[in-house]
């Protein structure tokens, strides 16, 4: 019997060709570079695939992927994570010759991009500091800290503090890079509905530490019942619209064909006339 014949009766018989004869085996471990990583918009992607090390100079790269949480995120078999859902779940890869190699990571969605604001009561100054950070796709940032109102000795206002700049994360870590502040970094943290940001910030004097705080904002149940009234009422006043030109076109085809009747009336006078 040929060697061909031999392979497709194993293959039909579903015996596992790859250990027989490629000599695979499986990797020493494997792991993932960065153990947490956010996907800042629904849709969003993340590569697992291109996170994972692989230890073993003879290991074979096959792995497979899972995500704890679909409604979160899911994971293609080429390891390539998709948002789906704001929150938070764990995406595992093992390794397809023993899958008690693994590892695992956490892939929190939230929508990042926006404004994060926090304000903070200063008792060495007896003032409050309020600070907005806005995070833009592009990579760019704006900071604004508003006018601060000083009351101590030699108290008074300071005005009103605008930067901006270029943002750069790694794992939870976001460091801010602009030529007026500098560069510092903050820590982000979110949960089921609001993500923060916590850290030193520049203030325009001493860094201060501080809390930013940004909503996922939802729709209401209220917000949507209005949007439906609304809705309703649009259809409502359209075929009401469309009601009053149809009777305003009648009326006038109306007119129109009585107009063309007295006419047809009056030139049948005038030819009667003329025949007697």
């Amino acid at each position: 019997m040929s060697l061909k014949k031999i392979l497709m009766g194993m293959l039909a018989g579903g015996m596992l060709l790859t250990p027989l004869f490629s000599g695979a085996e499986a990797p020493e471990g494997i792991t993932f570079a960065e153990t947490v990583s956010v996907i800042p918009a629904l849709e969003g992607t993340f590569d697992a695939a291109e996170n994972l090390v692989i230890m073993g100079t003879d290991a074979d790269g096959e792995v497979l992927y899972s995500s704890f949480d679909e409604s979160v995120a899911v994971v293609s078999e080429d390891g390539l994570v998709t948002a789906a859902g704001y929150g938070t779940t764990t995406i595992v890869a093992a390794s397809a010759l023993d899958d008690t190699i693994s590892t695992s990571m956490d892939i929190i969605v939230f929508p990042l991009y926006g404004t994060f604001s926090g304000t903070k009561y200063i008792e060495a100054m007896d003032c409050d500091i309020s600070i907005d950070i806005t995070l833009y796709e592009d990579g760019t940032f704006a900071y604004y800290r508003g006018p601060m109102y000083i009351a101590m000795a030699g108290d008074g206002e300071s005005e009103a503090l605008e930067d901006e700049g270029t943002w750069e994360m790694s794992g939870l870590e976001i460091t801010f890079t602009s030529e007026t502040l500098g560069e510092y970094t903050m820590t982000f943290e979110a949960d089921d509905d609001m993500g923060s940001l916590t850290g030193k910030l520049p203030t325009g004097g001493a860094a201060t530490e501080m809390e930013l705080v940004k909503e996922i904002e939802e729709e209401t149940e209220a917000e949507t019942e209005m949007g439906t009234e609304a809705d309703a009422g649009a259809d409502e006043t359209t075929v009401a619209a469309a009601g009053e030109n149809s009777e305003q076109n009648t009326g006038a085809e109306t007119a129109e064909s009585a107009g063309m009747g007295t006419e047809e009336s009056s030139v049948t006078e005038e030819n009667m006339g003329t025949e007697a």
